[in-house]
């Protein structure tokens, strides 16, 4: 997991900006399979 995903995560403040990391997280993960 980058640094860039954990850091908002933790604070908490940019919640819209992690959805976004995760969501194209998971289109990365799904286009490996």
């Amino acid at each position: 997991m980058s640094p860039n995903l954990i850091r908002p995560l933790v604070s908490g403040s940019d919640f819209g900006l992690v959805r976004e990391h995760l969501f194209v997280f998971a289109i990365m993960f799904f286009k490996h399979e």
